[in-house]
């Protein structure tokens, strides 16, 4: 739930959700008192958010952020957009959020978890404007190229608890037999049924 992500723009005073889509984070945010702008070029999805009342605008999101004032905002938040991009156009992407960010600003990125097979066979593949996915440590070291600091990742959206493999009991007279077996179990279940989306958090440095 990107619920989770409001507690690191609390301190934000101007926060663009780039590709907000039907506005979820935006709504979230104007809960929390916290002042933010959403950018999408999906004109049903700019029009579905001004009749909630939310401010937004239809471009490009790297055109209106060249538009901006290098060091002008808070915070900025992309959920499920970077999977729909070249690589070389999101390192793009973070550098230039990186430019546009105020000094101790923060930058979330939330993408789908190619660490999860089930995220393959599931959804990932099933939007036909998805390029490709991006592995957590390469999202991560875009970040740390870029200049951001104290890096996070962090993950979200378990698979059901009912779709892993159960561990047995008692199948060895030794233990030790039964528990290396369960911890193969476990590290199967995580790459099968883990965590499907996961966010590179980073902000940017305090000092000019």
């Amino acid at each position: 739930c990107q619920r989770a992500y409001v507690e690191f723009f609390k301190e934000a005073n101007q926060v663009l959700d780039i590709g907000c889509g039907r506005g979820e984070f935006l709504e979230l945010l104007r809960e929390a008192g916290i002042k933010a702008k959403g950018v999408d070029i999906d004109l049903d999805m700019v029009l579905y958010c001004q009749e909630k009342g939310l401010d937004i605008v239809r471009e490009d999101a790297y055109a209106y952020l060249e538009s901006l004032p290098d060091d002008s905002l808070g915070g900025i938040m992309a959920a499920q957009l970077v999977e729909h991009f070249e690589p070389i156009r999101i390192n793009e992407l973070v550098n230039l959020c990186h430019r546009k960010l105020q000094p101790g600003g923060v930058l979330i990125f939330e993408t789908p978890n190619p660490l999860c097979l089930t995220v393959f066979s599931r959804s990932f593949y099933m939007d036909f404007s998805h390029t490709r996915p991006i592995h957590p440590e390469a999202m991560k070291f875009l970040f740390e190229s870029a200049g951001l600091q104290n890096l996070q990742v962090t993950f979200a959206s378990p698979v059901e608890a009912c779709m892993r493999i159960p561990l047995l009991s008692g199948i060895a007279a030794d233990p030790q037999v039964t528990e290396a077996f369960n911890r193969g179990i476990e590290r199967l279940n995580d790459l099968l049924y883990g965590f499907q989306d996961y966010a590179v958090i980073g902000r940017k440095s305090a000092q000019l």
